[in-house]
């Protein structure tokens, strides 16, 4: 049986059209079938039933782009870093074909990482891996959010906004508000107030299988992963648990999260 490779890239990356297109040649050279996807449409591409991996090459942001269809497949992604921080990434460009060769020996891991699932007014609008942001409508504007966790009221807050993240996410929006980072292995969803207007709101650690109920006393938006999913108004629900997809990363090696931090974000 042979084996299938999908490849997304940021075009508008510099460069990043033409790194895909020669890993393309490379794979192809290792007897590897390839087929190049738009991230827009990709959910309804038959092709990835039958692929073997996701190749994304371009930073984090091109990952979590194809974090949602390549989980509705249940296909593993290989990220290759042609972005500034990389979290998320797995290899340089210049380790393509060098990671082939130890997929076809078997030779690499597969790690699983939790998502979001969240809903408003008990529609599913989406999945994610990183984090769920309810924010306010306008730059000189504020939100007012109330807060239930597992059935509990948790306070109202006026913010600029409310996080919900994953442990993944953990290393992204929410620890450049002041979030707690949460060590790899770890279950978890976590709440975080971005500009809270009080001293005493503070951030919020919750089990993975928590129902966290957002409840907009004003007029907002609602983000998944950095990308705006809708408007949400005021008296508007939103519902954030676990999702039952995983994001599903290919590995060459054991990862340092900490090393990583020190490297990324110093």
């Amino acid at each position: 049986m042979g084996y299938s490779i999908a490849f997304v890239a940021n075009a508008e990356k510099p460069n990043a059209v033409s790194v895909r297109d020669e890993a393309m040649r490379i794979a192809r050279g290792k007897g590897f079938t390839c087929f190049s996807i738009d991230p827009l449409s990709a959910h309804r591409d038959a092709r990835l039933q039958e692929a073997s991996f996701l190749a994304a090459f371009g930073g984090d942001g091109t990952i979590l782009k194809a974090v949602p269809f390549a989980a509705e497949y249940d296909i593993p992604i290989l990220g290759v870093n042609l972005g500034r921080v990389g979290f998320l990434s797995e290899i340089q460009p210049d380790a393509f074909s060098a990671v082939l060769e130890l997929f076809l020996s078997g030779g690499l891991a597969s790690e699983s990482r939790m998502m979001l699932a969240c809903s408003v007014n008990g529609v599913h609008v989406c999945d994610c891996l990183n984090d769920v942001l309810l924010y306010k409508q306008s730059f000189s504007g504020v939100a007012h959010i109330g807060m239930c966790v597992n059935g509990e009221d948790a306070g109202t807050v006026f913010c600029d906004g409310m996080i919900v993240s994953t442990p993944t996410g953990s290393t992204g929006y929410s620890i450049s508000v002041g979030g707690p980072i949460i060590a790899p292995g770890l279950d978890a969803c976590i709440l975080v107030p971005v500009c809270p207007h009080s001293l005493l709101v503070r951030p919020i650690v919750a089990s993975a299988d928590a129902r966290i109920d957002l409840t907009m006393k004003s007029d907002g938006a609602l983000y998944a992963d950095g990308i705006k999913v809708m408007d949400v108004n005021r008296d508007d629900s939103v519902l954030v648990t676990k999702s039952h997809k995983a994001a599903r990363f290919l590995r060459v090696g054991a990862h340092n999260l900490y090393n990583l931090i020190k490297e990324k974000l110093s």
